[in-house]
């Protein structure tokens, strides 16, 4: 890999790309690795499958170990999902090389899952983790899609959304609980640009329009965390030329720790035209699992007091107590059907490491939304919910970017 540019982002469009290995001539195609009817997420009219497969797991030092994602199972996880009914997938240039993962096993798999077959989501905009290395101007956005196309060897991108806004608005939220008191005076119309950091937003959203004009984009959104951000941003961009949104992703926010989407949220979206809203990290970025999150998890911060993380691990003792996993719990909560008023499904994105965490999402998925709920389980998705009741954690929203 050529020197990187000291004055760039390390994952910005411009900076020199690094090469991954190639995927073996043939790739494993054991018989467990077929799932039969009974093992598959059915297929919907809608345009986007229930579950949609987050790629973030094909990133360095995010969740899985390199090995992992560059040996023959991120193929085998993406193949896995395909034939699981999980036909949609997330990613960025954030999570390097997340896209060149996925685009090689995608290419892998192109006489069995033609491009047609699927849908890519991915993004522009972040690409280090402080906010001045998140850009949205056109040259940027631009040559980002481009890389994308090329790493994802496709000539066309289903949604492109603007990765991370809330970190260059000036709009800043505290942590808290955004149901009990959101910022309403400036998500009042009329709606005015607060400056260069929203006019950096609008010019990216208005570079995304041109390239859905282009035919190169489908739908083109934003995606991040601090819901009353990601709100006014869609009335911002509703009350120019840009227009209502087709897409929003926001994350850990339809768990068993916070359910603020579904609680105000999805209607807020939808008053601001919002056309599709999407649901990502129904265990909160490794929160609600045995293992827990990873250390850079901003509920692990130092400066983090609600206690949720703590809370969290309360709730793997009682579910460990009840014959049960958090994780179990969490995925019984997290994957119930949830729709907009509108009557518009939110999928769920999720992230898997492995062919078997696929095969769990799905059996997750079918229990949740095709078989009666089991009273053990809704007694236990209301009694971890109380855990976090108990210390205050629930609908909790931490700061989002962390205070430096």
């Amino acid at each position: 890999m050529s020197d990187l540019n000291p004055n760039l982002p390390k994952y910005h469009p411009d900076q020199p790309e690094q090469s991954i290995p190639p995927l073996p001539g043939s790739i494993p195609d054991p018989p467990d690795e077929h799932p039969t009817e009974d093992q598959v997420i059915p297929k919907t009219s809608e345009n986007l499958p229930p579950v949609v497969l987050g790629c973030a797991t094909f990133g360095y030092g995010i969740y899985a170990d390199t090995e992992n994602f560059l040996s023959d199972m991120s193929c085998r996880t993406v193949r896995y999902a395909l034939r699981s009914g999980i036909n949609a997938f997330d990613t960025s240039p954030w999570y390097n090389p997340s896209e060149q993962v996925l685009g090689q096993a995608l290419a892998k798999l192109a006489s069995e899952f033609p491009r047609s077959s699927y849908k890519i989501l991915t993004k522009v905009g972040k690409y280090g983790p402080s906010p001045p290395e998140h850009m949205y101007d056109e040259k940027t956005v631009r040559k980002s899609v481009e890389n994308s196309l090329r790493r994802l060897k496709t000539d066309y991108l289903d949604v492109v959304y603007l990765h991370d806004v809330e970190f260059v608005t000036p709009y800043k939220v505290p942590a808290g609980h955004h149901l009990e008191s959101p910022p309403t005076d400036l998500l009042t119309p009329p709606i005015k640009s607060l400056g260069p950091g929203e006019d950096n937003v609008l010019e990216g959203l208005r570079t995304l329009r041109a390239l859905q004009a282009e035919g190169t984009i489908r739908a083109i959104g934003i995606a991040g965390y601090t819901l009353p951000v990601l709100l006014r941003i869609a009335l911002l961009a509703a009350s120019t030329d840009i227009g209502p949104l087709d897409i929003l992703q926001t994350y850990s926010h339809e768990t068993l720790q916070c359910s603020t989407l579904s609680q105000g949220y999805l209607a807020k979206f939808e008053e601001a035209g919002v056309k599709q809203v999407m649901n990502a990290a129904p265990l909160a970025m490794g929160v609600l699992t045995s293992a827990g999150a990873a250390d850079w998890h901003p509920l692990r911060m130092a400066g983090d007091k609600s206690g949720a993380y703590d809370a969290s691990r309360e709730a793997v003792k009682w579910c460990k107590e009840n014959e049960t996993t958090l994780e179990e719990v969490a995925v019984q909560s997290g994957f119930k059907e949830l729709r907009s008023p509108n009557g518009v499904r939110v999928p769920t994105v999720i992230g898997c490491k492995n062919v078997d965490e696929v095969r769990r999402t799905v059996t997750g998925w079918r229990k949740a939304n095709l078989e009666p709920e089991a009273p053990k389980m809704a007694e236990a998705i209301a009694a971890v919910k109380k855990i976090f009741e108990d210390v205050g954690a629930q609908g909790y929203s931490y700061l989002s970017p962390p205070d430096a």
